[in-house]
Formats: structure tokens, C-alpha cells, sequence
């Protein structure tokens, strides 16, 4: 298999992971170690009212006025940062 023929079967891997992970009514995110988004599925952006290109490189904070929502959403991300001992 060429490499021209593994993208095209790579692109139809992640436009379908992407279509999964958008129409599931779950909340799906994926964020850096500072709690930053690097992905939200469309029910995160749904709930905040905005698109990926806004949600990239910003925390709950941008988006969330619930102090304690946010520092909770902090926190949790950085537990799971951490290995278990």
C-alpha cells in the first residue's frame, strides 16, 4: 500500500471517529496539562455556545462564569495528569 493510499484511508478513519464523537449526546474533550482544550465534540460546543476554533487554547474559565464549576473542571484535569500511586 502507498503512502497516498494510507492518507486517504487515514482521512476516512478520522472523519468517521469525528462524525462518532459529534453525535453522541455525551461530552467528549480532550485537554493539555494546563486544562487548556485541544478538542471539544459538538455537545461541549453546543453547551457553550461556540465553535472549535474559539474553544482551542482556552480553559472553562473562557466559558464558564461557576467559579466552583471551573476549579472543579480544574482540578479533576490535573488528577488525571497525575499517575496513580
Amino acid at each position: 500500500m502507498g503512502i497516498e493510499q494510507r492518507n486517504i484511508e487515514l482521512e476516512a478513519e478520522n472523519r468517521l471517529l469525528k462524525q462518532a464523537l459529534d453525535n453522541t449526546q455525551n461530552i467528549v474533550i480532550i485537554k493539555d496539562e494546563e486544562a487548556k482544550f485541544v478538542y471539544a465534540n459538538k455537545a461541549l460546543l453546543d453547551l457553550y455556545k461556540t465553535d472549535i476554533a474559539t474553544i482551542v487554547g482556552k480553559d472553562d474559565g473562557f466559558f464558564n462564569p461557576n467559579q466552583e464549576q471551573v476549579e472543579f473542571y480544574r482540578k479533576n484535569c490535573k488528577e488525571s495528569w497525575t499517575p496513580a500511586k
